[in-house]
């Protein structure tokens, strides 16, 4: 949906910046810094009603970076935070694939099972999903930074709360599906 990509990477990209750039990890700082700035521009044209899409060609490179950035992290010591902050993709993503498989679906076919496409179908405007995905995603990188350095406990509470805030999100989209 129109301006979802941009609720989802610009935190995950803002806080990656800012870690990555205290764990003295100059290059993978600024190239955090980079795609967030560079997601912020295409929302002038991707946000509701979206005059320009991604796509698979925008989309993936998007992805490949991300994992790049969250695998920088989890070298440097922040393991959790680069498991919550791409947890709501990673979440629906696989919820998608494993409903659209147990409903016999082919899952190489185009769709709209996604969650967040549910709550659009469902009757909320793109608007109304994205910020509800902004907020959960404000909240990951809340949790994410509340984890580093802490202890084992603190570091699974942490992510057990990631967890439970990002299927909630996930059932209240579902739950609006028609």
């Amino acid at each position: 949906i129109d301006g979802i990509t941009v609720s989802e990477m610009v935190p995950v990209s803002g806080t990656l910046g800012l870690y990555l750039a205290s764990s003295a990890a100059p290059a993978g700082a600024l190239l955090a810094a980079a795609l967030c700035g560079a997601l912020l521009g295409f929302l002038l044209f991707n946000r509701p009603p979206a005059r320009v899409f991604l796509g698979d060609v925008g989309s993936l490179p998007i992805g490949l970076i991300v994992a790049a950035l969250l695998f920088e992290a989890a070298t440097r010591g922040g393991l959790v935070p680069a498991l919550i902050l791409p947890l709501y993709y990673l979440y629906d993503a696989t919820e998608t694939l494993v409903l659209r498989w147990r409903a016999g679906e082919n899952l190489f076919e185009a769709h709209r099972r996604h969650a967040y496409q549910n709550a659009v179908d469902g009757g909320w405007s793109a608007t109304r999903v994205d910020g509800h995905v902004l907020a959960l995603n404000g909240v990951l990188c809340l949790l994410a930074w509340a984890s580093l350095g802490r202890s084992l406990s603190v570091q699974i509470a942490c992510l057990a709360v990631a967890c439970a805030a990002t299927v909630a999100l996930s059932r209240q989209f579902r739950s609006l599906w028609p």
